[in-house]
């Protein structure tokens, strides 16, 4: 990359967002919207599929997709969400109107405790 292009977007990155006054330095670095933990009641980390949605858009985890229950997903992406969270044994969690925020550079990152309660059996006479 020239020089030139260095300053360029030296300077793009550096303007922030419209009517911007103080200095203003946006990173590289790729955001998640939705960060989510999922555990049980004990505080161990579930194996879960993961549901985010807006809309048409719809990203899905599945159980082997979150390293010791961690789940990320909207990366760089503001809006209005529906998660689902299912695990085999666990009754399902879900969220209606999770809100992801724009700050000018990323998103801000909405940060999920989600505790897990397992199902009862009942036995069968």
């Amino acid at each position: 990359m020239s020089i030139a292009a260095r300053l360029g977007l030296a300077a793009v990155l550096l303007a922030g967002p419209a009517g911007c006054i103080e200095p203003w330095a946006c990173t590289l670095q790729l955001e998640a919207g939705i960060a989510l933990r999922v555990a049980d009641e004990a505080g161990r980390p579930v194996a879960a599929t993961v549901t985010i949605a807006e809309g048409d858009y719809v990203e899905i985890y599945g159980p082997d997709d979150g390293f010791d229950g961690l789940y990320h997903g909207a990366d760089e992406r503001a809006g209005t969400y529906e998660i689902e969270i299912i695990a085999d044994g666990y009754q399902p969690v879900s969220y209606d109107g999770v809100e992801v925020e724009d700050d000018g550079c990323h998103v801000r990152t909405v940060e999920l405790e989600v505790v897990m309660v397992a199902t009862t059996t009942t036995p069968q006479p």
